[in-house]
């Protein structure tokens, strides 16, 4: 499995490539693997963080998992006899993409719904699972971009004109798909009897500047420019299996043809309307307030004699992957200042890490 993530990190400094073959040696050489199991791989002792439970599947809702599961993870490393890893941000952005990879953020998929849509949108009467049926689609077992959802994406656009087409003439009403639905569409082919599962390699670009041409010399801006409806706030939430089913369910909608993604284009447009959104989610700062309150981070934050550090300087700069690398490089002190003061270790519930980091950002503190 390989997954290189390069791009802009969300309100950061600078742009790191972010790779999951790295996340995935980090996930190993910082002993993670001995206690917890991805996609077959590891230990028994904790929970397996490939399997697509009930969570909430954002980079906050894994930075908030990371957070309330920290003490307990540390006591197992040090009773093994491990050191506890420090993680500066890139390495902690490293990590999650090895999540992204792993499918951590995508929505539990079903093989027999994946069927259902399969038959019923239609998509059978044209493309044949393993070989081809009398038509000039693809099969299945020909589609090469299973295993890259952004060239997967841009498959799906550019054969847009063409499915119109053969609605038109068929009479047949547009297949429409939820990011649900097409989960499952792709489970039940990757899954196709005699379909080996693909490796997976996902690659966004760091080049937003490529990516706003781009948006413009597509026409995109036409639509969705200043004023109008606006593509980051539209996609905000969504993984890229969802960002693919409504760009699909919004090409028949558009006043003129959609215009040809090669693979690379449409990863220099992810850069510019999604990457900054999917990593960067939005919260509330007055819930947030209370959050930095309730937790008791002003006994820290708020007395310059703690050695915390003061919150001001920083805002702007925050996000899940800074959370988890803050929390892996100074928070085993802050377990132990905690202790000694009598404060309960943070846990974050629902849209709480969320509403934290955009209170955080806000600037509120100076």
């Amino acid at each position: 499995m390989k997954l290189a993530l390069p791009f802009l990190l969300a309100c950061s400094a600078y742009a790191a490539d972010i790779d999951s073959v790295r996340g995935a040696a980090l996930f190993e050489s910082q002993g993670c693997i001995q206690c917890h199991m991805v996609n077959g791989r590891g230990g028994h002792v904790a929970a397996d963080l490939g399997r697509t439970v009930a969570r909430a599947y954002t980079p906050g809702g894994l930075a908030a998992t990371m957070w309330n599961h920290a003490p307990t993870m540390w006591s197992a490393i040090l009773s093994m006899g491990l050191a506890r890893p420090a993680l500066e941000e890139p390495a902690a952005g490293d990590l999650f993409a090895f999540f992204y990879a792993a499918r951590f953020f995508d929505m539990p998929g079903d093989a027999g719904r994946g069927k259902m849509v399969f038959n019923s949108r239609g998509c059978s009467r044209c493309h044949g699972l393993g070989a081809a049926i009398p038509s000039t689609a693809l099969p299945t077992g020909a589609w090469t971009s299973l295993g890259d959802p952004v060239s997967f994406a841009a498959a799906m656009w550019n054969h847009a004109p063409q499915m119109e087409a053969e609605a038109a003439r068929s009479k047949n009403k547009w297949p429409e798909l939820s990011g649900q639905d097409l989960t499952d569409l792709l489970v039940f082919v990757k899954n196709a009897p005699g379909k080996r599962a693909p490796d997976t390699h996902f690659q966004i670009s760091s080049d937003q500047a490529e990516g706003e041409r781009l948006f413009q010399s597509k026409g995109c801006i036409a639509c969705h420019g200043p004023g109008k409806i606006s593509l980051p706030e539209r996609l905000r939430g969504l993984t890229l299996t969802g960002v693919a089913a409504q760009m699909w369910d919004h090409a028949p909608k558009m006043k003129t043809a959609p215009i040809r993604l090669e693979p690379e284009e449409m990863r220099h447009l992810l850069a510019y309307i999604w990457t900054r959104p999917f990593f960067q989610e939005s919260g509330s700062p007055a819930a947030g307030r209370r959050v930095f309150s309730a937790k008791r981070c002003t006994v820290c934050h708020d007395d310059p004699n703690s050695g915390a550090p003061h919150i001001a300087p920083h805002a702007g700069g925050f996000n899940g992957i800074t959370m988890v690398a803050s929390l892996w490089k100074h928070g085993p002190a802050m377990l132990d200042k905690m202790n000694a003061k009598g404060i309960v270790w943070p846990r974050f519930d629902g849209t709480e890490m969320p509403d934290l980091i955009a209170y955080l950002n806000s600037g509120e503190r100076k």
